[in-house]
């Protein structure tokens, strides 16, 4: 699978903040302006139809699952008849909590094979559902960076930055293997934390969807999840711990364009693994316990080579010296950048962009000790989702400069 896009755009001025801290809203009001259509309809647009003409194979050439694809593909058409209540089987012996990536391979299988007639075989029409889904997951994150910047400019360079990793690792985008499946789900994860731990609560239901498909996708994230949450209600209670809860009244009866949608989203996600644990008690609950201290420790040296490995992922990397600066200076570089020449509202969005990514290290680090059984190359596959580490940072470093250029004299 091959995939390449180049977008480019211009800047838009006019950004005002609402007495809750939305960017983007008109000070009046207390509620943050509406993104337009395009903001995510063009990203969307844009990058399923270079994932689709880099992929026309798809329409013609007859593809056959094997392997994990087609043990995946039984239970998608489990879900094309809506009976499959849990996710893919791993090779511990159970089966993952939920199905919303399966679910989201069947309809692709229906729209595009059942009903248009467009591919050959299902399996091309399960990764047409996986483009649709990828290049979503894309729009979504765009549209959070220009809610912020409320810059054509600034949404661009957020694009870029993800087609960048995406051209870097291809796959991320355009396979249908779970481990990648894993990655843009979790930037978005990283991207909208980040935006409503800086103030902007209308992103809540984007977080919340985010959060849900990771937690069907791998029992690994009923940890990752529960870190992130706590890390944004720290975030997000601390100015106001002294009247909390005068502000948890006003929040529930006047802020229900935040929490009513969030609260839809977790209802559907829910429902499928309150479904199956009524029907099989307790399920897998107890083995994905388990899962989380199931390697009984690695030494130190070892989980940070593991992990400076998404930073530089090549065969022959430099001394571990050498690596463990890069990370470094490219922090160093996206937080001088968004403490001293961006406007204030977006670099408080900005440093908190920085700073779930360092929740997000933290989280990895933690479960690399703990978690991940194998730290040899055979094992990267485990940790693909922290490719999104480098991914926010450079983009942190993009948006920086194109908001420098912007502020600059003339």
């Amino acid at each position: 699978y091959r995939n390449c896009v180049i977008i480019g755009g211009s800047r838009q001025n006019g950004l005002t903040t609402s007495r809750h801290g939305d960017v983007g809203a008109p000070a009046e009001g207390g509620r943050a302006a509406r993104r337009p259509w395009w903001v995510w309809a063009v990203p969307f647009a844009t990058l399923m139809a270079v994932l689709v003409a880099r992929n026309t194979f798809l329409f013609s050439t007859r593809l056959y699952e094997q392997g994990d694809m087609a043990s995946n593909s039984l239970r998608i058409d489990e879900a094309r008849h809506f009976t499959l209540l849990i996710g893919d089987y791993s090779r511990l012996r159970f089966s993952h909590p939920g199905p919303a990536y399966f679910y989201v391979q069947a309809w692709g299988e229906e729209l595009f094979y059942y009903l248009l007639h467009l591919v050959p075989t299902a399996w091309n029409a399960q990764i047409l559902g996986v483009y649709a889904l990828n290049s979503a997951w894309a729009a979504l994150a765009v549209g959070v960076v220009y809610g912020w910047t409320r810059s054509v400019r600034g949404a661009a360079m957020a694009l870029a930055a993800l087609t960048a990793a995406a051209v870097l690792h291809p796959v991320i985008l355009s396979s249908d293997w779970m481990s990648f499946l894993y990655m843009p789900t979790y930037t978005v994860l990283v991207v909208a934390a980040a935006s409503v731990a800086a103030g902007r609560g209308q992103d809540a239901w984007i977080l919340a969807l985010a959060c849900w498909f990771l937690i069907h996708g791998h029992a690994a994230y009923l940890f990752f999840v529960p870190g992130f949450i706590a890390a944004v209600l720290v975030a997000v209670i601390w100015p106001v711990r002294r009247t909390l809860r005068g502000s948890a009244r006003d929040f529930f009866g006047q802020r229900r364009g935040v929490w009513v949608p969030v609260a839809a989203v977790s209802a559907v996600f829910l429902l499928p693994i309150v479904i199956n644990l009524a029907l099989h008690w307790p399920g897998d609950f107890g083995k994905y316990f388990g899962y989380g201290s199931s390697t009984g420790g690695h030494p130190l040296g070892a989980v940070v080579r593991y992990v400076l490995w998404f930073w530089w992922p090549t065969a022959n990397p430099p001394a571990l010296a050498v690596l463990a600066c890069l990370p470094v200076l490219l922090y160093a570089a996206a937080g001088w950048l968004a403490w001293r020449f961006t406007r204030p509202p977006v670099g408080r969005f900005l440093l908190a962009l920085l700073a779930m990514n360092l929740v997000s290290s933290a989280l990895f680090v933690f479960y690399c000790f703990t978690g991940v059984d194998n730290l040899t190359a055979k094992g990267y596959y485990i940790g693909y989702f922290y490719w999104s580490a480098p991914l926010i940072t450079v983009l942190v470093i993009a948006v920086g400069v194109v908001e420098a250029v912007g502020l600059a004299p003339g």
